[in-house]
């Protein structure tokens, strides 16, 4: 019971140890899965961020920029009232009293007759059908228009422009203004240089993407200024288009994920930011998705190591469970032998005998078997001892102990009480007979001498027998019995003797 208990008390011990290394797998995943999904939410936050910042100070300038152009619209006007004589303006005068506002004239053939910037002088806007006909409904009405600030065609720079047209209808007067030479510090402020920044930083990023849309909200494109001419990229497959409105929609952050040809898993992310005007209307203009392309190369990497050392270490607790419990269990085994077997013979001890006797008698009870025990001890040992010393004594000892355990039944028990003493418990007696057979055959085994470090040396045994229940119910009682039927024998000389004769 004590070993089975002991033996519990391991398994509980090193079942401990497994749950605390699970539980310490399981957190490190965790921490590791939350430090991914953190970085993604900081990226975002940092994109989004920078993305609003720069959308309202866009709009601040723009409104700043049309306050500022419409007053010069209409001094120019008055101008051309006082004096429409437009082709003797000095164009060079008027642009540096108006802080260095590019002045253009366009004609009612829509051609820029004159103009303070050079390179467009000459220009036939005529040429470009959709652009043409804004400008001519523009020149033929009565009302001041401004363009959102965009990337100059010729220059690639970023302008913005605005149109008055004449009372007469005659001519359109365009003013420009050069963002980065105006405010440099604006020019900075490029969403596109913060997107390679975080590519560049983050290594869980794929790519990243910013749609917007025209101003009427029926096409979507990719913000590439670096690549094309007109900054905008409409050519966006049809599930992609599907899944940005969706979130346009919605105004709800978007993500599905994509196994490549490769195996590679791609997480899209599609994060709406969406504006409005100052009537409540919805500004299409200024309003983007934001799409976050994710690899877990990092992620898988990171966990893989994790559950690579979490095996190892598996393994190398198993190994020290396997060598603490033989370690352990051999410490038991000693300890048991030490307190249940004797130390010379290896024999079972008294406390160990009494432990199986009381087993043996419930055994008895219940198949209604007799039990036989035996007491027995060398006659004249203590000559032996004196003739031969105590090593030679031993060794006796232990010869008569193998010899005695190697010839009785499987069932039997034999133990050594001290000294010279042995007991035998016998299982399953029928009768008188079956005790006086298996003494005089005990006693035979030793009619020879027995040889020890080559010393023939006689070993007699002297036994007495007693039988439960028929000469006691308990193991004080039967010893003491068989005691005497053993002392009885050696006084008749007659080797053996049964205390129910």
């Amino acid at each position: 019971m004590k070993i089975k208990l002991r033996y519990i008390l391991i398994i509980v011990f090193f079942g401990v140890i497994l749950a605390v290394t699970i539980s310490n797998y399981t957190y490190s995943r965790k921490i590791i899965q939350e430090k991914y999904d953190l970085q993604k939410t900081h990226i975002e936050k940092a994109l989004t961020e920078e993305l609003i910042f720069i959308n309202t100070s866009t709009k601040i300038l723009e409104t700043q920029l049309n306050d500022e152009m419409k007053n010069i619209s209409y001094e120019l006007i008055d101008k051309y009232i006082k004096n429409p004589q437009i082709m003797s303006w000095d164009l060079e005068s008027i642009k540096e009293k108006f802080q260095n506002y590019e002045i253009y004239i366009i004609n009612e053939g829509l051609q820029i007759i004159r103009s303070t910037f050079k390179e467009d002088l000459g220009l036939d806007f005529s040429k470009y059908p959709a652009f043409s006909r804004l400008l001519r409904s523009r020149l033929e009405g009565d009302e001041f228009s401004a363009d959102r600030m965009d990337i100059s065609i010729t220059t690639k720079a970023l302008r913005k422009y605005s149109y008055m047209p004449t009372p007469d209808n005659k001519y359109l007067l365009e003013l420009s203004i050069d963002i980065s030479k105006r405010y440099p510090d604006f020019q900075k402020m490029d969403i596109l240089s913060k997107v390679n920044t975080l590519k560049e930083e983050y290594d869980i990023v794929e790519n990243i993407s910013i749609y917007k849309f025209n101003e009427d909200g029926s096409r979507i494109g990719i913000i590439k200024t670096e690549e094309l001419e007109d900054g905008l990229d409409t050519n966006i497959s049809v599930d992609k288009q599907e899944i940005i409105r969706e979130a346009l929609n919605e105004n709800t952050k978007k993500t599905t994920e994509i196994v490549a040809q490769n195996k590679q898993n791609y997480i899209f992310t599609y994060i709406p930011i969406l504006n409005y005007l100052d009537n409540q209307e919805f500004d299409w203009w200024n309003s983007y998705i934001i799409e976050m392309i994710y690899n877990d190369i990092p992620l898988n990497h990171q966990l893989s190591e994790l559950r690579n050392r979490f095996i190892s270490n598996l393994v190398i607790l198993s190994f020290i469970f396997i060598l603490f419990s033989l370690v352990i269990f051999r410490l038991f085994n000693k300890t048991e032998n030490m307190a249940y077997y004797d130390h010379l013979t290896g024999l079972p001890n008294r406390k160990l005998f009494e432990k199986v006797f009381m087993e043996k008698i419930n055994n008895a009870d219940k198949n209604g078997n007799l039990l036989g025990v035996m007491f027995m001890d060398l006659d004249h040992f203590k000559d032996v001892n004196d003739k031969y010393g105590h090593e030679i004594g031993d060794d006796l000892l232990i010869a008569v102990s193998q010899k005695i355990k190697n010839n009785l039944k499987k069932d039997d028990f034999v133990a050594r009480l001290g000294g010279d003493e042995f007991t035998i418990i016998l299982d399953n007696i029928e009768t008188k007979k079956d005790l006086e057979y298996i003494s005089k055959r005990l006693i035979t085994l030793f009619d020879e001498p027995l040889s020890i470090h080559k010393n023939k040396i006689k070993a007699n045994l002297s036994i007495g027998v007693s039988v439960y229940p028929d000469s006691g119910d308990n193991i004080k009682d039967l010893l003491r019995k068989s005691d005497q039927a053993m002392y009885a024998a050696k006084n008749s000389k007659t080797s053996y003797r049964l205390d129910i004769e």
